[in-house]
């Protein structure tokens, strides 16, 4: 358990540092998620011109807001090796999206797996 506390002490050390030195980086981020929700939470409000809903793609934007979130928090802790783990997923989540909208026959497909 010593192991484990010091490793959760080295977190919380790093994060201090991260945040004395970087602090208009993590603003930024801030601002970015914050936009990063606003477009994506248009899909389970709102429908195109055409007067189609896309909540579908909501989990999708669910899964990379998410991924991008605990990347972050891994960029924060000075953890880069596990912040690209932590954000691919949210990153091909994205690129799922674009090719469900290039060709829905693809949305299908993955619908009726």
């Amino acid at each position: 358990m010593d192991e484990y506390l010091r490793y959760l002490g080295t977190q919380t050390a790093n994060r201090q540092i991260f945040l004395l030195n970087s602090a208009a980086d993590f603003h930024s981020f801030e601002i970015l998620y914050k936009m990063l929700r606003a477009a994506w939470a248009r899909l389970g409000s709102e429908r195109d011109k055409s007067g189609e809903s896309h909540a579908g793609f909501l989990p999708f934007a669910n899964i990379l807001a998410r991924r991008t979130l605990i990347g972050f928090q891994h960029l924060s802790f000075y953890q880069s090796f596990l912040a690209w783990l932590t954000f691919r997923p949210g990153l091909e989540a994205l690129l799922m999206t674009g090719k469900f909208v290039d060709g829905p026959a693809n949305a299908d497909v993955w619908k009726n797996r």
